[in-house]
């Protein structure tokens, strides 16, 4: 498997030095695992969204077209069930991963458990401690009878494979990575936080860990925007150094049209960097990447939703729409009594509170 020259922080791109050919998208060794991943993976964040029907269509659509890696997670609501179902007869033609947010060993000790039956497999590829974003999480993964030592008891009795993490912010990722206990992990790599993983991804790297690209399209920032955007930020993606990338998908359409865009491993020209870049300009500070960890609200506000109106308002123009659909909520931005607390789960340190403020201005 060809290897990348790593960007640096002058340059935050780099050409592929492949082509994907013939019907099927191109493996991927996945780090130290040895396992072979496709370029493109299946995120299962989403599919709560769908029926159990839909979900099924959608995952073995994804297996047809060459996909073999599906990443889900106990907070994914019925996720996990939705995706054991879906292999029941394909347990082979894929690798899964899910994640855990327990907080101490007993409790991800029950989250393996439960993984196992709502997948019907009797042991897990992957199992990531989710979400290691703070100091404390980590403190609690680390020490003695912690998190990593459930996940390698785990390990020891046969119920998962390699133990992997996920995280978002720049300094807790590579004080994880440095303690060489993972095999993989799962971070941000997208146009629009290059300032997180450009600084992470060697440190992986030169540790020969798997990289799960997650968030390609940035949480939902380009998810809007013009198909062909979507198809550069996808190619800007895949076209890093990394095992694979995850899209998340609730749609045949969906499907076909990302793994479209992942098999196009062109270079992206001059012109296509200067779009794609100038419309990312300015959105990593103040665009809601929607992973909810800022949820649940005390209050009942859904966060979440209210700055996908907020974006269909200010960007895309569509103001009756947006405030239409902002008044079908049940709880309006002004209940916020501003507490901080969504700030402080926030992993890309948004200023939520002013956010719902500006918001309501305008939905109101």
């Amino acid at each position: 498997v060809a290897r990348f020259i790593v960007p640096d922080s002058q340059s935050h791109d780099k050409s592929c030095n492949y082509r994907l050919r013939g019907k099927n998208l191109q493996k991927r060794r996945l780090g130290r695992t040895g396992l072979m991943v496709s370029v493109m993976g299946f995120g299962g964040l989403i599919l709560p969204r769908i029926s159990h029907d839909e979900a099924f269509r959608v995952v073995n659509r994804a297996l047809d077209m060459g996909i073999n890696f599906i990443d889900t997670a106990k907070s994914y609501g019925d996720s996990e069930g939705k995706v054991g179902l879906a292999i029941s007869d394909r347990k082979n033609d894929c690798i899964v991963t899910s994640k855990s947010l327990a907080n101490d060993k007993d409790a991800l000790l029950a989250d393996i458990n439960i993984c196992l039956e709502h997948l019907k497999i009797d042991k897990i590829p992957i199992y990531q401690l989710h979400n290691v974003s703070s100091a404390e999480r980590l403190r609690k993964t680390l020490e003695s009878g912690g998190l990593l030592d459930g996940l390698k008891e785990s390990q020891s009795e046969g119920k998962i494979g390699f133990l992997a993490f996920s995280g978002h912010k720049k300094d807790i990722l590579i004080e994880a990575i440095k303690t060489n206990e993972f095999d993989v992990v799962q971070m941000p790599i997208n146009v629009v936080d290059r300032n997180t993983w450009l600084d992470v991804l060697p440190l992986a790297l030169e540790r020969d860990m798997g990289i799960i690209a997650m968030k390609p399209l940035a949480g939902g920032a380009l998810t809007d925007t013009l198909p062909e955007l979507i198809s550069l930020a996808l190619r800007y993606a895949v076209q890093q150094d990394v095992s694979t990338v995850l899209v998340g998908m609730k749609s045949l359409e969906e499907v076909e049209n990302n793994i479209r865009a992942c098999k196009n491993c062109v270079p992206l020209k001059d012109s296509e960097k200067e779009k794609l870049f100038h419309e990312v300009e300015g959105l990593s500070k103040t665009f809601c990447r929607q992973c909810e960890y800022c949820l649940p609200c005390e209050q009942g506000l859904d966060i979440p939703t209210i700055f996908i109106l907020d974006k269909h308002y200010t960007r895309f123009g569509a103001k009756e729409s947006a405030r239409s659909r902002y008044a079908l909520l049940k709880v309006k931005a002004d209940k916020c009594i501003e507490c901080g607390k969504c700030e402080e789960r926030c992993p890309y340190e948004l200023p939520i509170i002013e956010m719902l403020k500006i918001a309501r201005s305008k939905l109101e």
